[in-house]
């Protein structure tokens, strides 16, 4: 029983593969269904990703402005101009307690060590404030290359999210639920 069934397998999948060469009669060497050939509508971009990221990156808040994201210009300005205010104000109070460190006499212990102590808490305020900073003026430009690539999103009417309304369960349990609805029309 188990070699018809290995012989009629072998005879078969072989045919299944030759299945979709034949032309259809139909068509008489007209265009496929898919039209794959007369679709010469090509999407086209209004806005570069690289144009926005290399604004961002030249001027933080430039790549926004570019993508008419306006309300983000401020909270960006903000964030870069507050780390970066922190990097040279943490970088200034190093330099002044180092020197005070290097030009400290050796006979007080304690006012070396205090310097000491002040040194490498700027130094280390400094550092971790100077990688804030990387991390705004990185994620200014990413949301430069993102806005741009999602410019031309359609988010009209046409896809809805509603959210139903609070209906607490008359029943024999207080229960409170909260549900969306998507519709896609």
């Amino acid at each position: 029983m188990r070699l018809w069934q290995c012989a009629a397998l072998l005879l078969l999948v072989p045919a299944a593969m030759f299945a979709q060469t034949a032309r259809d009669s139909s068509l008489n060497g007209a265009e496929d269904s898919l039209r794959l050939a007369s679709d010469t509508s090509v999407f086209v971009m209004k806005k570069s990703p690289l144009l926005a990221t290399l604004l961002s990156a030249a001027l933080p808040g430039a790549g926004q402005f570019y993508n008419e994201d306006y309300i983000k210009i401020p909270f960006i300005w903000a964030a870069v101009g507050f780390f970066g205010y922190e990097v040279i104000s943490n970088n200034n109070q190093f330099i002044k307690y180092q020197d005070m460190y290097f030009n400290s006499p050796d006979s007080t212990i304690r006012g070396t060590q205090q310097y000491f102590n002040l040194k490498e808490q700027y130094r280390d305020d400094r550092d971790s404030y100077f990688s804030f900073f990387v991390l705004a003026y990185a994620l200014n430009i990413l949301d430069a290359y993102v806005g741009a690539h999602l410019f031309d999103f359609n988010v009209g009417d046409s896809h809805i999210i509603q959210q139903a309304r609070f209906a607490p369960y008359y029943g024999t349990h207080n229960d409170v639920g909260l549900s969306f609805q998507l519709q896609f029309r």
